[in-house]
């Protein structure tokens, strides 16, 4: 959570503050939306996961007493789910816009070296660098997932009082 919200001010530094408008499809935004909310599944379970192994703090740090391996098969559903949703949103980012477009990919490669990673850290014993790895990975996760939603709207162009606002990417056409 700290991530997005972090991921969130960083945007608005740099596109301000003002008032803004959906410049993506609606199945598009819904795609989305569903796409974040499955990430934050995968985090979570990855949190449950994490928790349950060996790396869960120092040796003498409770353990939440779950079964790691049964967690870790159940932590890659979502995860899969994930990617194949992430890629619904590259293919649909090529109608929609080049910022999406860069940041779906973004997304994409994130996804891609999290799964390579956790796939090794799962088949050779858990190493303590690949959890750690793993983790940092899940953070950049959060903030190119929140990079993503926050660029299907953007900040809406100043104009004649009166007309409908407008899409800073519209007016510049």
């Amino acid at each position: 959570m700290l991530v997005a919200l972090c991921t969130a001010f960083v945007y608005r530094v740099y596109t301000g503050n003002g008032e803004r408008a959906t410049v993506v499809p609606r199945w598009y935004a819904i795609l989305a939306h569903v796409t974040s909310a499955v990430v934050a599944i995968t985090i979570i379970v990855g949190i449950l996961t994490t928790g349950s192994g060996p790396h869960a703090g120092d040796e003498n740090a409770p353990r939440n007493g779950l079964d790691s391996e049964f967690l870790q098969h159940v932590h890659s559903w979502p995860a899969y789910l994930t990617v194949a949703l992430t890629i619904a949103l590259v293919i649909g980012s090529w109608r929609v816009g080049r910022s999406l477009r860069t940041w779906t990919l973004a997304l994409l490669a994130v996804e891609a070296a999290q799964v390579v990673v956790g796939l090794v850290q799962a088949n050779t014993g858990l190493p303590a660098g690949l959890v750690g790895i793993h983790m940092v990975l899940s953070c950049v996760l959060a903030a190119a997932m929140t990079a993503v939603v926050l660029h299907l709207k953007e900040p809406v162009a100043l104009n004649v009082a009166g007309t409908p606002p407008v899409p800073q990417q519209a007016a510049a056409r």
